[in-house]
Formats: structure tokens, sequence, C-alpha cells
């Protein structure tokens, strides 16, 4: 091929190349909005949990109302 049909055919797989990235942009975008929301979903949920150190103070003073009995 001659330099200019060359530079064509490189154009054309750039644009190729660049639609697919387009597409793979547009694919990695949606899954990363699905991961926020599922760290959203799972940080309120760890918030109305209790944290091992509550428990274990909680465990502490019931066993303490217990013994008291």
């Amino acid at each position: 091929k001659t330099d200019v049909g060359q530079l064509k055919t490189d154009v054309g797989q750039l644009k190729t190349d660049v639609g697919q990235l387009k597409t793979d942009v547009g694919r990695l975008t949606n899954d990363v909005e699905v991961v926020k929301t599922d760290i959203e979903f799972i940080k309120h949920g760890l918030k109305r949990k209790v944290d091992i150190e509550e428990f274990s103070a909680l465990e502490h003073r019931v066993a303490l109302l217990e013994k008291s009995r």
C-alpha cells in the first residue's frame, strides 16, 4: 500500500479501537455505579450493627447483672 493508503487503514483501525474503548468505558462506568450503590448499602447496614467492643462491654454488663441476682 502507499503511505496514504496505510494511513487510511491505520485511521480506520484507530476509529474502531476508540469505539471499542468508549463501549468498555461505558460498561466500567455502569459497573462502578453498581459498586458505589452496593458500598452505600453495606455502609448503612454496618451503621446499624454493634461493633465487637460494644458487644463485649454489653456481655460484661449482663454477666454482672446476672451475677448480682
